[in-house]
């Protein structure tokens, strides 16, 4: 029995005389609490039962309703190999020091896992997310792979974590909405060309110092009424027209819409869109 009190000290493994066994313990628990990312995830304890399984030595396992647990009889034990001991030794001391045998392994299960449930709930849950928010500058997600989605929310910082003791993946798509959503709009707003400070003359300025720089001569009317000031009264129906339609074309040919800000200063919003700015969040 020299070899059970060897096993005993240890921290990842259980002798349970009942059923006389000893259970590999760390084959499948540890520190849930980091999820997927740390090496003390659910995937980690999957790693190390697919390791130890496929090791060769005399393990038998237990199928569970969540999970299978790994054992080797006393009986086993006791029979092994001097070279199976050495062995199983091994494993079980790496496992004092560090909690994952293999970290390709565990990055690879953990990944498909990703995957896995981006594929099913992760994309509709962040489109979902996106769908119900009101922004200043509208955004629509183009379609996203996968593979696109788990890039982008790394991009964004976002921590993709599993449920405690479980295989369950989640992110927090407020957060990450959050986040795409100021990348958008930072992406999106190129300057501020008429401050707050201006009150109600902000129409007529802009017709005055910008209306020479609009596309079309849709608006000339507008613009005309513009420039009178605000005591003409259609001031302000020509001006909610300018910055519904305006589009201003630059000296080197680039095009600008309009945003009239949160404290009313406006800003020029270039012609970039969502897939340009998703591909450079994820290349």
């Amino acid at each position: 029995m020299k070899r059970l009190s060897e096993l005993r000290e240890y921290q990842n493994t259980y002798i349970d005389k009942d059923l006389q066994r000893v259970e590999l313990l760390d084959t499948l628990h540890g520190d849930y609490c980091h999820g997927p990312g740390s090496p003390t995830s659910y995937y980690c304890g999957k790693a190390n039962y697919q390791i130890i399984l496929a090791s060769g030595l005399p393990v038998s396992k237990d199928r569970g309703h969540y999970h299978d647990q790994l054992y080797i009889s006393f009986e086993a034990v006791e029979s092994m190999s001097d070279e199976q001991w050495d062995e199983l030794t091994e494993m079980l001391s790496a496992l004092t020091g560090y909690p994952v045998l293999d970290d390709e392994l565990l990055i690879r299960l953990e990944r498909d896992a990703i995957i896995e449930y981006l594929e099913s709930d992760g994309i509709s849950d962040l489109i979902g997310e996106i769908e119900r928010r009101e922004t200043d500058i509208p955004f629509c997600m183009p379609e996203l792979t996968a593979d696109d989605c788990y890039k982008l929310l790394q991009a964004l910082n976002i921590e993709i974590g599993s449920d405690c003791g479980h295989a369950i993946i989640y992110f927090n798509a407020k957060k990450a909405v959050d986040e795409l959503l100021q990348r958008w709009n930072d992406y999106r707003v190129d300057s501020l060309i008429l401050s707050s400070a201006r009150g109600i003359y902000i129409p007529r300025d802009f017709a005055t110092d910008y209306g020479a720089c609009i596309k079309s001569d849709e608006l000339a009317d507008d613009l005309t009424c513009l420039e009178r000031g605000p005591d003409d009264e259609y001031y302000w129906e020509a001006w909610s027209r300018v910055l519904d339609n305006a589009v201003l074309v630059s000296t080197d040919g680039r095009e600008f819409t309009l945003l009239n800000g949160i404290d009313g200063g406006i800003f020029l919003l270039n012609d970039r869109n969502e897939k340009e700015f998703l591909k450079g969040l994820i290349s």
